[in-house]
């Protein structure tokens, strides 16, 4: 279970704490950008470059929660210290070196020589207000491009929705579902036909290129 950062520990999630008289304090939450997640049993022989995480306007500092199907809202005291989208470009990144999957990974956005450029926007990363319960309710989608052909080979929509256990929990969730979600999707790379192929493709170029060399 991965733990959450939380500059502040707090009582309830929807709160008008004061303190100083009138002054009302502001909560601020982060996700952990840098989970721990198992080595892949095969990784490709390709590098790969993380581009920055598209996002709705909406998905800011202030945390966003819905109610019913057409009510949303944002909290002004509880905040994010960064904004969703860099956190999760964050946690791609590191995630995914993690997992030891490609050779190298980059997180320069496309500027860069590697062989495979990972673009996704985000859909959803809100707090639903339930009459009995609160959740947290995170999409991504994923697409993979060639650099060599400029062509997609590979995508993918992450979708979890977790519980919150008790109020002022809402920032776990979060963190929960993200967490499953990367654990997908890097069990979906893994298996992608197409990668496999161009990491074969890749092999084979590797090892003409060595026998050119005048071997071993």
């Amino acid at each position: 279970m991965i733990t959450i950062t939380r500059f502040l520990l707090v009582c309830g999630f929807i709160m008008g704490a004061t303190s100083c008289g009138s002054h009302l304090t502001t909560y601020y939450y982060l996700l952990n950008t840098d989970p721990e997640l198992d080595k892949a049993e095969d990784s490709f022989p390709l590098t790969l470059d993380i581009a920055t995480v598209r996002s709705p306007s909406r998905y800011q500092d202030r945390i966003f929660y819905r109610t019913g199907n057409f009510e949303v809202g944002f909290y002004d005291h509880s905040q994010w210290v960064e904004f969703p989208p860099d956190m999760l470009k964050s946690i791609l990144v590191n995630s995914l070196r993690a997992s030891d999957l490609f050779l190298e990974v980059g997180s320069i956005g496309g500027a860069g020589d590697s062989d495979l450029i990972l673009r996704s926007e985000l859909g959803r990363f809100d707090q639903i207000v339930a009459e009995e319960d609160c959740f947290a309710d995170f999409e991504l989608a994923l697409e993979l491009m060639d650099c060599a052909s400029e062509k997609m080979i590979w995508s993918y929509r992450a979708s979890e929705r977790v519980k919150q256990e008790e109020d002022g929990e809402f920032a776990a969730a979060m963190n929960e579902a993200v967490h499953r979600a990367i654990v997908k999707i890097v069990a979906e790379l893994a298996r992608s036909p197409s990668l496999k192929e161009i990491a074969a493709g890749k092999k084979e170029k590797l090892k003409d290129d060595d026998g050119s060399g005048g071997g071993r």
